[in-house]
């Protein structure tokens, strides 16, 4: 099997030597690499920056106008050949040199596994400072098809980022999406209807926040994530026999009240508002929900310089301090 390892960039110099430096040090060494540069500023800086690293393996594709994160992927994939895609992050990290290595021994072994998936963790700036995660989980192979909600729910946790998540590029049936939470969850979910997935047993990949378009780009928030949530599920899943994961997959995504918060210090008030209105939408029991309240009217009276101070401290001093020992656990 061959493997085509995608990175949707844009005015990625500053971070991408330690992305790439993460992926030429694996110890799988037949991969091909595909880069799709959607800034026109920085074509010359990334040029130069690539041509210190295997050119056989690189295929290079400087957009002529800027497509935007979720097109951008989508060409990256139509330009890859391999059997395994994975997907990577310009600015985010692959902390094991046997990841690749491995991940085609669980697709060789176990020809009923379409897709992996795995924990991760954020950081700011030092790679060994976890300040939030995606925990670990005890099951290894999920049957969608028998799987629990406690499963599910542990499988969903993890699509929030693209790096890490491994496909059989042959058993997609739903293309990469044009909506930017959402762009690469759609063929993972597609591969969930006939096919078993693997949850990684360690920390594979670390993301990193500091650069994460979420914070520069107010635009992403508009459409709705929840709504581009919903609707995937919906999409995916119509058939009666998947309600389950469409019941639990809406119900997980509407409870994800913390999402306010970000769209709160990063976005625009409006678009907090539309979330808002579509948690309650599709799921009205949320009205219900001590949390909800709590969480919302937070997002809404807090001003968003306080909030991200508050939200900052959180991470940086509070969870910086209690995920301390998580790469020691790894």
């Amino acid at each position: 099997m061959s493997v085509s390892v995608v990175i949707p960039a844009y005015k990625g110099t500053p971070y991408i030597r330690e992305t790439l430096d993460s992926i030429f040090s694996q110890t799988h060494t037949k991969f091909e690499l595909i880069i799709c540069n959607d800034s026109q500023e920085d074509e010359e800086k990334l040029q130069e920056i690539l041509s210190e690293y295997p050119q056989e393996q690189i295929k290079f594709y400087q957009n002529e106008k800027n497509l935007g994160y979720p097109l951008n992927l989508k060409k990256c994939v139509e330009k890859s050949t391999g059997d395994i895609l994975f997907l990577m992050g310009q600015d985010d990290i692959l902390l094991d040199p046997k990841v690749f290595e491995k991940a085609l021994e669980i697709f060789e072994k176990h020809p009923r596994i379409g897709a992996i998936t795995r924990p991760y963790y954020w950081f700011e700036e030092k790679v060994t400072q976890p300040i939030r995660q995606v925990p670990k989980y005890h099951k290894r192979i999920i049957n969608p098809q028998e799987a629990t909600s406690t499963d599910l729910k542990a499988v969903l946790e993890t699509l929030g980022q693209l790096s890490g998540l491994v496909y059989r590029k042959k058993l997609i049936t739903h293309p990469f999406n044009e909506n930017v939470f959402t762009a690469h969850i759609y063929p993972f979910l597609s591969i969930m209807k006939t096919n078993y997935i693997y949850f990684w047993e360690d920390f594979m990949v670390a993301v990193r926040t500091s650069s994460s378009q979420t914070r520069s780009k107010a635009s992403i928030y508009n459409p709705s994530p929840t709504k581009t949530w919903v609707e995937m599920f919906k999409t995916v899943f119509p058939e009666k026999e998947f309600t389950h994961i469409r019941r639990i997959g809406i119900d997980h995504i509407t409870q994800n009240y913390i999402g306010l918060v970000q769209i709160k210090n990063y976005g625009r008030f409006k678009d907090l508002i539309i979330d808002i209105y579509y948690l309650i939408k599709h799921r009205p029991k949320n009205l219900l929900s001590p949390s909800f309240w709590l969480i919302g009217l937070g997002v809404l009276l807090i001003p968003k310089v306080f909030l991200r101070s508050l939200v900052d401290w959180y991470k940086n001093v509070l969870n910086k301090s209690r995920l301390k020992n998580l790469l020691h656990e790894n």
